[in-house]
């Protein structure tokens, strides 16, 4: 804390004395080469305590550099490599649920396991160049991430239902709610079984009171938050219609193919990166240039997906 403070106040002492370095350089400009010589040893000294301490609580989230560079690592040509994604997730999901609220964890959590589903579809395709058909160990693996789908969106079906109702219920207990006095509620009652010929009359006018009420329910509406959309679910039935249709057959059942599966290495990286940057952020002080050299593939790549198809 003392060294942090310290900077600011050598930076500010070097600003004011240059100003009489053409008055007298023989003596400012020696004073400040040594003052600056001094403030540069300071901010060596403080990036290595913030480096050790990044490091540290890197090592209590349970997530390692060698982990972050296996995420985003391209390409990966390993035999192990299809491995890799799920060894990796596991420490991932472990620094989410440290650093992150829970909506945000179940987004990243989705994201890995999508990018899961692709690259297990990426994996079967390169596995049967030869053949084209699918094997069984590639399908097996396919078919356990595509359970894991299955059942977090049956799931959030599930707890967006139970938001519903229990929302619903809420604003029903609003919209009955009332803080009335006694004698007030009385005369509505009364009001309400002997309605007068103005209150009949005006009847249409009075709907517009109802205006807040219907703008509660779309605000009601507007709080379920989906962490796997539509447009993800149509995403993954076409992979998995894709790869039956393109790369398995049987005596009664031999489809013509009508397109040839192609590898897509592209999007699970792009997506991998969105994680990549969030964690990034929490451990950057723990980092240093090894990672860019073990990530120079990657950053190529998204430089020029950046160059041809911009944001």
């Amino acid at each position: 804390t003392f060294i942090i403070f310290i900077v600011p106040s050598y930076e500010n002492l070097i600003h004011e004395l240059s100003q009489y370095r053409s008055s007298f350089p023989d003596i400012i400009e020696p004073l400040l080469s040594n003052i600056s010589e001094y403030l540069y040893g300071f901010k060596l000294y403080l990036s290595v305590l913030k480096m050790q301490d990044g490091k540290q609580k890197q090592s209590n989230a349970m997530v390692s550099t060698n982990d972050l560079i296996s995420l985003v690592r391209f390409p990966s040509i390993s035999q192990d490599s299809e491995h890799d994604l799920i060894k990796m997730n596991k420490s991932v999901k472990f620094f989410l649920e440290a650093t992150e609220e829970s909506h945000t964890q179940e987004q990243e959590n989705f994201r890995l396991l999508k990018c899961s589903i692709v690259e297990s579809v990426n994996t079967s395709i390169s596995n049967s160049l030869s053949c084209e058909i699918l094997r069984k160990h590639d399908f097996f693996q396919f078919s356990k991430l595509l359970d894991t789908f299955i059942g977090a969106y049956n799931k959030q079906q599930e707890q967006m239902e139970i938001k519903k109702q229990e929302e619903e219920s809420l604003y029903k207990i609003k919209t009955n709610q009332n803080d009335k006095s006694e004698e007030e509620q009385i005369q509505e009652d009364l009001n309400t079984l002997f309605p007068n010929y103005h209150t009949i009359d005006f009847a249409d006018f009075q709907k517009d009171a109802n205006i807040d009420d219907t703008t509660l329910e779309n605000k009601v509406e507007a709080k379920y938050e989906e962490v796997i959309s539509y447009n993800d679910l149509k995403d993954i039935t076409h992979l998995h219609v894709d790869l039956l249709t393109c790369m398995t057959k049987n005596e009664w059942l031999n489809p013509t193919k009508t397109k040839k599966l192609v590898p897509d290495y592209i999007l699970p990286l792009l997506e991998k990166f969105k994680t990549f940057s969030k964690i990034l952020e929490k451990v950057m002080d723990s980092v240093d240039y090894r990672m860019d050299e073990d990530l120079i593939a990657s950053l190529n790549v998204l430089l020029a997906v950046k160059k041809r198809y911009g944001n």
